[in-house]
């Protein structure tokens, strides 16, 4: 194991003279200002390299095919917080077989992402490509990572549907989509993700109803559907989520009244539901130690709990 992360900047003048015959297995340069010199080291280990982080390391395109194009053998790989654009795609399919970490976010990635990019990375069971410019629709391929645990997508500039095949990521436990444009409605498959504890599409531009499927998550802890455009009524099932502990579904144009099934929520300790177009409603659950008043008003539009 190899960690050189440091403020101010470190300078590595040895590196490229280092004993090359050392199976190196992990190595931390994050928050490092690198010249070229260290890339020709790094090739000695394009066997042997496990973990890689360069974040934070001012690193562009133009080195990472010299750099790392025969590392084939990588599970986990930060690169995030650098300058790297969408011309890093074709490079990635360098690790289609063996990267289980890929950390792309606060990059300058931007168009939209090809088909090719993701669907073959099969091994991958975290993608975060958060905080870039990314525009176009998510790839139906996305569906065929069915080893991720973790996909962050949010603050980018996605449109289009939410693609049906995310339900076929079964094991997702964070989904992330926020701060896009996506629109269409809540795809019915999001119910097959029955490991998510983490699920957030909020302030993109969705369409439709809650779908009734939402019940199948009973792992999930957070929920937030906040700022979109979604209309019907709160389903019954959501009182099947019995740990969420968060839930906004605020700034909507949600109708009707708010479930007694809420009531079976035993761990909830967030609700918030302004701004939408539910009636007026002072509904009072009781259970176990833990006894709340919540009351609506669309007249002032605002969410009081008590407990």
């Amino acid at each position: 194991m190899v960690v050189f992360s440091s403020h101010p900047p470190l300078t590595i003048p040895s590196l490229s003279h280092g004993n090359s015959f050392v199976p190196l297995v992990f190595l931390d340069l994050s928050e490092n200002y690198h010249t070229s010199s260290i890339y020709p080291w790094l090739l000695n280990f394009s066997t042997t390299l496990l973990h890689l982080d360069l974040s934070l390391c001012h690193l562009n395109d133009s080195i990472l095919e010299y750099a790392f194009g025969n590392m084939n053998s990588l599970e986990y790989l930060d690169l995030s917080r650098n300058y790297l654009t969408s011309s890093i795609y074709p490079w990635l399919l360098n690790f289609n077989t063996t990267l289980l970490h890929l950390d792309l976010s606060f990059n300058d990635l931007n168009g939209s992402i090809p088909e090719y990019a993701f669907g073959n990375m099969s091994s991958l069971e975290y993608l975060d490509l958060s905080r870039n410019q990314m525009r176009g629709s998510i790839p139906d391929t996305v569906g065929k990572m069915v080893l991720l645990s973790h996909l962050d997508l949010s603050y980018n500039q996605l449109q289009g549907s939410i693609p049906d095949t995310v339900g076929k990521m079964v094991l997702l436990s964070h989904l992330d989509l926020s701060r896009n444009q996506l629109q269409g409605s809540i795809p019915d498959t999001v119910g097959k993700m029955v490991l998510l504890s983490h699920l957030d599409l909020s302030c993109n531009q969705l369409q439709g109803s809650i779908p009734d499927t939402v019940g199948k998550m009973v792992l999930l802890s957070d929920l937030d559907l906040s700022r979109n455009q979604l209309q019907g009524s709160i389903p019954d099932t959501v009182g099947k989520m019995v740990l969420l502990s968060h839930v906004d579904l605020s700034r909507n144009q949600l109708q009707g009244s708010i479930p007694d099934t809420v009531g079976n929520m035993v761990s909830l300790k967030n609700l918030y539901l302004s701004q939408n177009h539910l009636q007026d409603v002072c509904g009072w659950w009781e259970y176990g130690a833990i006894s709340f008043v919540i009351c609506f008003s669309t007249k002032f539009k605002v969410l009081s709990t008590r407990g």
